[in-house]
C-alpha cells in the first residue's frame, strides 16, 4: 500500500511538472510562425512585387505596401496618410512617395515598435536605395523589411507583460492543485494505515487549501500620439524620412 500511494504522488507530481512546463513553453513561442498577409498598391508600378512579398512574409505582422507618383503633400501628410491606411491596430503601413521621395512607415499601437526602431527602417530604406547610385526601390523596400524584422521577431521571442501575468497565475493555479492532490493522497496514506494520532474533527495540515490568488494586472499598450512622429513608446511607433 506504500509503495502504491507513493507512486501515484510521483506521478502526479510529474504530471504537473509536465503541464507547468508545457503551458510555459506556449507563452514564450515566437508569433512569428502564424500565417501573416502582405498586401502591395504599386500604383508606381516601381516594385518586384513578388520579392516584397517573400521579404514581407517573414514580418509577424501584416504588411500593406503603397507607392504612388500621385501624391501632392510633403512628409507630414504622408506619415498622416500612412497612419491612416492602417486597417487595424496589429497592422504595418509603408507608404513611398515616388515624386517627392518621401517614405512613411507606419504601425498600429498593438504592434512592438517604438519611433527609434521605425527611425532606423526608415534609414535602411534610403541607404539602400543611392546603394551605388541604383534608385532601386524594391531594395530599399526590402531593405527596411530586413530592419523592421530583426526588430520585431526580438520583440516577439520574449514574453509579454501580459504573458509573464498569465504565467504567474497558471504557476500558483498549478502549483494550488498540487498541494490539494498532495495532501489528498497524505490523508489517503493516513486514513488506509490507521495508525497515528488524529486530528480533532479529521482536519489535516493544510485545511481549507491554498490561498486563492486573485491580484491581476492589465496590460494596455499605449495609444500613439500626434505630431511628426506619429506613435510613442515600445508599441504603435512610426517615422518617416526623404531618401
Amino acid at each position: 500500500m506504500h509503495i502504491t500511494i507513493w507512486r501515484m504522488r510521483n506521478k502526479a507530481l510529474s504530471l504537473f511538472l509536465a503541464m507547468l512546463v508545457a503551458l510555459l513553453c506556449l507563452l514564450l513561442l515566437p508569433l512569428s510562425g502564424w500565417a501573416k498577409t502582405v498586401t502591395i498598391h504599386d500604383q508606381a508600378q516601381v516594385l518586384n512585387a513578388s520579392s516584397v512579398q517573400e521579404a514581407g512574409a517573414k514580418l509577424p505582422n501584416d504588411l500593406i505596401v503603397y507607392t504612388t507618383n500621385t501624391f501632392q503633400g510633403d512628409l507630414d501628410a504622408l506619415n498622416t496618410e500612412a497612419r491612416s491606411l492602417l486597417p487595424d491596430q496589429q497592422s504595418i503601413v509603408i507608404d513611398i512617395d515616388t515624386v517627392h521621395r518621401n517614405v512613411s512607415i507606419q504601425s498600429g499601437t498593438s504592434v512592438s515598435l517604438s519611433n527609434e526602431q521605425a527611425q532606423d527602417a526608415v534609414s535602411a530604406f534610403g541607404d539602400a536605395f543611392h546603394k551605388d547610385n541604383k534608385s532601386d526601390y524594391t531594395s530599399a523596400t526590402i531593405a527596411a523589411l530586413s530592419s523592421l524584422q530583426g526588430t520585431l521577431n526580438h520583440e516577439q521571442s520574449s514574453l509579454t507583460p501580459a504573458g509573464i501575468v498569465v504565467a504567474i497565475v497558471l504557476g500558483f493555479v498549478l502549483l494550488g492543485a498540487l498541494i490539494i492532490i498532495v495532501v489528498a493522497l497524505g490523508r489517503r496514506r493516513g486514513s488506509s494505515t490507521g495508525g497515528g494520532p488524529r486530528r480533532s474533527g479529521g482536519r489535516g495540515p493544510f485545511y481549507g487549501g491554498p490561498g486563492t490568488y486573485t491580484h491581476v494586472h492589465t496590460y494596455t499598450p499605449p495609444s500613439s500620439s500626434g505630431g511628426g512622429s506619429f506613435g510613442g513608446g515600445n508599441t504603435g511607433g512610426g517615422a518617416g524620412g526623404h531618401f
